[in-house]
């Protein structure tokens, strides 16, 4: 299984350094996505609202709050990539080639997976290099962060393979996951306070898993305050990662078995 995740893993890097507009792409990206980040804590700096916005999330790391937006959008690039990378596969006919293969199912995914965190860590590192030379940010608790993004990796998983899922099923299912990929960051409260959200969609927010998941991103970084204490929102997490790992494992495979017993449609 593990050469079967190495070949996988070595085929993205080929593609990727062959294709030299995405190599440009992807250097760019982090630089691109820090911008906002920069802007937002500018205004903030220079604005009485800094005050105010400091008392209501009650912290005074406002800069490491608004870190919480890069680990967003990795989570979120993670999630929508893998099925980014399935979808190509189909685009190119090379899916079925791929099944013909003796590689496993779940060693498709994982090794995807491995290949986007690469990525991801090298976006992190730049970023807080970035964030260290341009902004005052740090860390508040660096080993419930440490917690918090392994956390928050696992979940990335688990949506990638919830829209996977929902590619095998649907083939071209750009619009749906576009469509989460546009909510979720939203009623997750990745940027702001769930206070500030409407009670109805407050309902909606405190059942989703990711919600707390950055909540506890938020805390360990600038000690906001949060939904429910430290220790309950990691034992939520933990829980809700190992019912929805399995149940995703498990809906992955059958929709690969029922893929390769029907055939792959003309993308």
């Amino acid at each position: 299984m593990y050469k079967e995740i190495f070949s996988i893993i070595n085929k993205e890097f080929l593609y990727f350094i062959r294709q030299n507009k995405v190599i440009f792409f992807e250097i760019i990206l982090p630089i691109t996505s820090f911008l906002p980040l920069i802007l937002t804590v500018w205004f903030l700096e220079g604005n009485t609202s800094y005050e105010n916005f400091a008392y209501f999330v009650g912290t005074e790391h406002i800069n490491n709050y608004y870190v919480i937006a890069f680990f967003g959008f990795i989570f979120f690039n993670i999630s929508e990539n893998l099925a980014t990378l399935l979808e190509r596969e189909l685009y190119l006919n090379t899916l079925e080639q791929i099944l013909l293969t003796p590689i496993k199912y779940i060693s498709i995914i994982i090794g995807w997976f491995i290949y986007l965190c690469i990525k991801s860590i090298i976006y992190i590192t730049v970023f807080y290099i970035l964030a260290i030379l341009i902004i005052d940010t740090s860390v508040v608790n660096i080993p419930l962060l440490l917690i918090g993004f392994t956390l928050m990796m696992l979940h990335s998983f688990i949506l990638g393979t919830v829209m996977v899922i929902i590619t095998l099923y649907l083939r071209k299912a750009d619009a749906i996951i576009f469509t989460l990929v546009g909510i979720l960051p939203i009623i997750s409260c990745i940027v702001f306070p769930i206070q500030i959200l409407p009670l109805s969609i407050q309902l909606i927010s405190k059942l989703l898993p990711t919600t707390y998941l950055f909540d506890l991103i938020k805390y360990s970084l600038s000690g906001s305050r949060m939904i429910f204490d430290v220790w309950v929102t990691v034992l939520i997490l933990f829980i809700s990662s190992l019912i929805m790992f399995f149940l995703s494992i498990i809906f992955y495979k059958k929709s690969f078995e029922r893929l390769k017993i029907c055939g792959i449609m003309k993308y």
